[in-house]
């Protein structure tokens, strides 16, 4: 209850405060009874409710106004409580500056932003605003007015030399001119303004450019640097200088007052500090941000650089009228503000997109008392407010747990942003903005759209200096009826169509937030309508044509025999068997198998090498009913006894008496011989009859069946036996005329070891579609022998890993132009090789092909026909026919699009599970999320799917390489050794040793150059600690003649790693 006069008149303030245009005045009785937001109050409405009751003597807090109490309560405690002076009701005397001095220091934001200004340029410090003026102007009275401003304000007036080695400031007798330049339009005279650099420490950063298009239509453009002004100071400005200019068009004399000098904002900092505020916030702060990280990557398509670019753009914002009422109705029933609601729905979107639930959102505040309202320069400062995104909470729980740490911050807004920075500890980067690289601010007509004059009609339009200081920026401003603003970016991070997806999951979750207050959070995934589609058109993937066709790969392969008998089949050096001699030698195969005991449902092991033998066996087993398992003859023994045992195969095609294999009771049966191609076997019929019902007699869809079993690398235990089924070689097939068509005439390569998945599309995308598997040499000796055998033998298609496919670039490019279609992943894929054979063999297609082997060889693939449409990083592509493609966070929900989760996969090409393993089965296939019905499998990497619709790779969940929160993009490291080297290294590899964040070490692997001397591991680390942090410095380096590989053609990371040793104390060893 207001009972006293203290009370009383802060009770008028806070009117005053919340005062709304057509709105009846707030009685005594809502004072009782209403909390201040409640009333309508916000952080904004505070701060001028705070600066009011300071001036005369009072002290309110943020933290109170903004808390769930009735406003007259709190007028009621601060007007009893011991005024901040010893006074109640009396104006607080002014801040005054000293005499002026020639040259004084600058505040720490100024030294900051000049800091800043050295690395970046002006770009993302430059505020451009274009006055649009109507009606008959006088342009030597305008210049006047501007020049009167000026001389009124010593900010105006301002350089910034250096001085004793530290930046400095300095009023100088400088005025600014106004600039005549004739223009058809007023984006191109303000991006003429922009372009031209200021020179801070000779000028001050101010100018200002008119240009007609017509004796009624003029405009008035101003840039000027943030170093000198701030947003408030920019409409003080403003509205002087149309004051002035009606002033003089009458002959009147204006006199608004005595200017606040620029150096006033410097004593009222001293005298915060002399109150103990800053030291006493500086524990707060220390509190606060424990634990969040130091920086925060924004999933991108682009390797950012050591320093980053300063480039910017914007897309407009507008939430339109019935979702801004949505909002402001949500945030009063829950009792915050609607910027904490707007807040509470940007960081719930940010979290979406970066997979990070503890993050920094820095917010600009004004950082002025009321009696410095009318001082021109700059004072605001950045708060970071940190947000926390708890799956497990309800959206009640995190509006509200948002407005706390945000009235925290706003009460605790004393220390400069510099300074919190430096006590955290934060290291500086020149590739980010410290501690927040996102920002998000609401104001209300800090520079209004529109300025009174009695002879013009002025419209003022807030344009773009062309850069961003930030990651992202979202500024909105607080108008009725709807909340606008714009989302400002980093080019160097995204690109349009990527801010445009963030704003519309910003909005989704706007409206979602508005919804149920007892939903769980991790229910709001912040996807918009379009995203929506995006995702649920990557979770149909392509049409799965297999689903058209019945029957086994036999049936399939039979088929195909009919319609193209005479064409060669398989061809291995001198010996060709076309497709009606291939069959018959399949049928004696598989005679020879049943009569060993094998039998539909059964596992048989296939050790031969690559050879027409190899293919014989392969379809014979498959016509059995059988599956295949393909077996690594130079495995250790252990791995192969581990294998068998888990195996279990009835019978051993291509092994030796003394084979391990005979010891787990199979059959050695005998393989192809050049006779069985000559006539059909007497039993083919009956053969042919037997495939087709299980061992207990029921009929099964044989597409169902197993088609071969693969062993893969367990991460932890024993070799994992993939179970694929007929139905996901066929999916693979058919998908092939998207990206690899196949046919009669083309020759495909047939290499890779059939334990290896690639195998699959080696031989049964040749002979499912009538082209020739080409046997390739038994002995590879250099990329140069395989490059001349490509040529030779006339080989159309072929599979090549990564690490291979950089090799034959690099040593055997000119071999490789009969090629159509070249298919490589495995690894990560060089851009800057696939743009050289690119280049050098127009037509050829280069198919970067990705999957696991538990979805049946591809998943994605990304074909590319030309140099120009090669990206870097180069995407692993679409799905594949059949497949879908669902992209989850760490609690396996759906991410929006843009934004970094694990891959999981779906479709008929996945496994059956592995073989005998149900554990280990269910903790890789299953239905896992709750927003998807079907069956995925988890792949454990990270992914993200890019505007253009493309699935990205961006690493192992696992394997994530972080370093005090930020996460270390280890091409980019890559990318400066090359650099750093300066042509003397020819290839680098960056990767890590350490098991987990405790010893995790970067480790860099370097190939010199031909010719060039041995790369000195020392030297470059002090290169490269010219231009990255510490923390991406490599401090173990192995210099290497090649990067070693394994017996798959995939780099050989543990050797390295075994290799590499830290120069400081042992020289790198050269292998």
């Amino acid at each position: 209850m207001i009972d006293n006069p203290t009370a009383a008149w802060l009770a008028d303030l806070a009117r005053e405060s919340l005062a709304v245009s057509g709105v009846e005045q707030i009685t005594d009785a809502q004072l009782d009874a209403v909390s201040f937001i409640g009333l309508g109050g916000d952080s904004l409405r505070a701060f001028s409710l705070i600066g009011s009751a300071a001036a005369r003597g009072v002290r309110l807090r943020v933290a109170d106004l903004l808390a769930d109490v009735p406003l007259g309560q709190v007028l009621q405690r601060a007007a009893t409580a011991q005024p901040v002076d010893g006074t109640v009701g009396a104006a607080r005397p002014a801040v005054r500056s000293g005499d002026p001095v020639p040259t004084a220091s600058v505040s720490s934001m100024q030294e900051g932003l000049w800091l800043g200004n050295r690395i970046l340029g002006d770009a993302p410090y430059c505020l451009v605003f274009a006055c649009h003026l109507t009606g008959e102007l006088q342009p030597t009275l305008l210049e006047q007015a501007i020049r009167q401003t000026a001389r009124r304000h010593d900010g105006l007036r301002t350089v910034f030399p250096i001085s004793g080695g530290r930046v400095t400031r300095q009023v100088t007798d400088l005025e600014p001119t106004l600039e005549r330049l004739p223009y058809d339009s007023v984006a191109a005279l303000a991006e003429q303004v922009r372009r031209e650099p200021f020179a801070l420490a000779r000028r001050p950063p101010i100018r200002f450019a008119l240009t007609s298009s017509g004796p009624q239509r003029h405009a008035l453009v101003l840039a000027v640097h943030h170093i000198l002004l701030d947003g408030w100071s920019i409409a003080l400005v403003l509205r002087e200088i149309f004051a002035r200019y009606d002033a003089l068009v009458t002959g009147e004399r204006y006199e608004p007052g005595p200017s606040v000098p620029a150096d006033a904002y410097d004593g009222w900092l001293r005298q915060r500090r002399a109150e103990g505020a800053v030291a006493g916030q500086l524990a707060f702060w220390k509190h606060q941000l424990d634990g969040v990280p130091e920086s925060l990557e924004l999933p991108s398509n682009k390797l950012r650089a050591p320093l980053r670019d300063a480039r910017g753009a914007r897309v407009p914002v507008d939430l339109g009228p019935e979702l801004t009422g949505r909002v402001r109705a949500a945030a009063a029933t829950a009792g915050i503000t609607t910027t904490a609601f707007m807040l509470a729905a940007l960081g719930l979107t940010v979290a979406r997109h970066t997979d990070v639930e503890r993050l920094v959102i820095g917010m600009p505040v004004a950082g002025r008392p009321p009696e410095l309202a009318e001082l021109v320069g700059l004072t605001v400062n950045l708060l970071p407010v940190r947000v926390d995104v708890r799956p497990d909470a309800s959206v009640a729980d995190h509006l509200s747990t948002v407005h706390r740490s945000l009235v925290a911050s706003l009460d605790n807004d004393a220390v400069p942003f510099a300074e919190i920075v430096d006590a955290l500890g934060v290291v500086s980067s020149a590739r980010q903005h410290p501690l927040a690289q996102i920002a998000f601010g609401v104001h209300h007509d800090v520079v209004p759209a529109a300025i009174p004059s009695r002879f013009l009609d002025i419209e003022v339009e807030e344009g773009h200096g062309g850069g961003s200081q930030y990651d992202l920026e979202l500024f909105l401003n607080r108008a009725e009826p709807t909340l606008a603003g714009h989302l400002e970016y980093a080019t160097d991070v995204w690109d349009a169509r990527d801010a445009a997806g963030f704003l519309a999951g910003w909005t989704a979750a706007l409206a979602a937030l508005a919804g149920d207050p007892g939903a769980r959070l991790d229910s709001i995934r912040c996807i918009g309508a379009e995203g929506r589609a995006r995702l649920d058109a990557l979770a149909v993937g392509g049409v799965d044509e297999a689903s058209d066709r019945a029957g086994s790969l036999d049936d399939w392969f039979r088929a195909q025999v009919a319609r193209t008998p005479d064409a060669p089949a398989v061809r291995d050096g001198a010996v060709t068997l076309s497709y009606a001699e291939l069959d018959r030698a399949v049928t004696r195969q598989a005679d020879a198998l049943r009569q060993a005991g094998v039998a539909v449902g059964d596992r048989v092991l296939v050790a031969c090498p690559p050879s027409v033998a190899e293919v014989v066996a392969v379809l014979g087993v498959v016509r059995t009913g059988a599956a295949y398992c393909g077996l690594d003859r130079q495995a250790p023994a252990a791995r192969i006894a581990q294998i068998l045992g888990t195996l279990r195969p009835r019978a051993v095609l291509g092994a030796d008496a003394d084979s391990p294999a005979t010891r787990v009771g199979a059959r050695l049966v005998p393989t192809w011989h050049p006779d069985w191609s000559a006539t059909r076997a007497t039993d083919a019929a009956a053969a042919e009859d037997a495939v087709g019902a299980d061992a207990d007699g029921v009929q099964a869809d044989p597409a169902t069946r197993l088609a071969y079993v693969a062993f893969t690398s367990g991460s932890t235990g024993g070799p994992k036996g993939v179970c694929v089924p007929h139905r996901g070689v066929q999916r693979l097939v058919t998908g092939l005329p998207r990206y690899a068509p196949l046919g009669p005439g083309d020759r495909v390569l047939r290499m890779s070891p059939l334990s290896f998945d690639a195998s699959t599309l080696e031989i049964w995308g040749a002979l499912l579609t009538g082209a020739a598997v080409e046997i390739g040499p038994a002995d590879l000796g250099d990329p140069g022998e395989l490059g001349r055998f490509v040529s030779e033998r006339g080989i159309t298609a072929a599979w090549f890993t990564a690490g291979l496919f950089r090799l034959l670039v690099d040593f055997a490019l000119d071999r490789l132009g009969g090629l159509r279609v070249l298919l490589t992943g495995g690894d990560v894929v060089s851009a800057a090789h696939v743009r050289a054979v690119l280049d050098r063999h127009p037509g050829l297609t280069v198919v970067n092909g990705y999957g696991p082997t538990e979805n049946t060889t591809f998943t994605t693939v990304h074909p590319m026909r030309s140099a120009a449409e090669v990206d870097d990083p180069v995407p692993i592509g679409r799905p594949v026919a059949g497949t879908g493609i669902h992209i989850l966070d760490a609690h396996q929900r759906e991410v929006p699009p843009g934004a970094v989760g694990e891959l999981y996969t779906s479709g008929v090409g996945l496994a059956a599970g592995y073989l005998d393993d149900p554990e280990r089965t269910a903790a890789a296939f299953g239905r896992f999320c709750p927003d998807l019905p079907e069956r995925l499998y988890r792949t454990g990497d990270l992914v993200r799917l890019a505007a253009d619709g493309t699935v990205r790779f961006l690493g192992r969940r696992d394997h994530q390489v972080k370093v005090r929160g930020f996460r270390i993009e280890l091409d980019e490291i890559r990318s400066a050794v090359l650099r750093a080297a300066g042509g003397g290294v020819a290839d680098c590899l960056v990767l890590t040793a350490g098991r987990d964040s405790s010893d995790k070490q970067l480790v860099a692997a370097v190939v010199p150059a031909a010719g060039a001397p041995r790369p000195d591991p020392a030297a470059l680390i002090g290169e490269l600690g010219a231009v990255l942090p510490a923390y991406m410095v490599p401090r173990k380096w192995a210099v290497l003649s090649e990067l070693p590989v394994t017996p798959n053609g995939k780099i050989d990371r543990d050797a390295i790693v075994r290799l590499a040793a830290t120069p400081a104390h042992s020289s790198a060893r050269q292998s």
